[in-house]
């Protein structure tokens, strides 16, 4: 049987990116990671959860499909967004998320969680202006179950950060990055 042509394109195109490894095949752990399906402006709904002072941003943004953004702010003390996700030992997962913050640049961090809330690996942030990205890998040593989270702490009423994405990549293994042959 003859390969089509379209997939030979295809197959070539993706040998140009040889030695890259693809993330576009594989489904996220993440659910909701640009929080589409949140529709309260008061709480955030399963999967996500909140911790400390936040809400949904139910707005647009022209430049991004993205809908919502999730926005922490709070007089003092500590706020978070956070999923629990199921991990692949062995696998080296990137957490990405897209975070601006007030003038003064709250500081914060990104990280993963054990299930029991015991930080694995945490990168510090400061946000400030646009929207920036951060990310941070982990390859878990077990299979199970992780908290991904993201979140600042507050010195005071004018602190706040918004948060318009947060997903993990990984490479699957499930493309060839070889051309196809006759």
């Amino acid at each position: 049987m003859k390969t089509p042509v379209y997939f030979k394109i295809f197959a070539i195109a993706l040998s140009l990116f040889t030695g890259r490894q693809s993330y576009g095949q594989c489904m996220s752990p993440v659910s909701d990671p640009g929080f589409e399906r949140q529709s309260n402006s008061s709480k955030l709904t399963l999967p996500w959860m909140l911790v400390g002072s936040g809400g949904v941003n139910l707005v647009d943004h022209p430049t991004k499909t993205i809908k919502n953004t999730v926005r922490l702010a709070a007089a003092a003390g500590w706020s978070d967004v956070r999923q629990m996700v199921t991990l692949t030992g062995g696998k080296r997962y990137t957490l990405i998320v897209e975070i601006r913050g007030s003038e003064n640049g709250p500081e914060g961090q990104i990280g993963f969680r054990n299930s029991k809330g015991r930080s694995l690996n945490l990168k510090n942030f400061v946000a400030q202006g646009a929207f920036n990205d951060y990310s941070l890998s982990y390859t878990p040593k077990t299979t199970g179950r992780y908290i991904i989270f993201a979140g600042f702490k507050a010195a005071n009423n004018d602190d706040w950060i918004n948060i318009r994405n947060m997903d993990l990549r990984f490479p699957c293994g499930d493309v060839n990055l070889v051309p196809v042959k006759d």
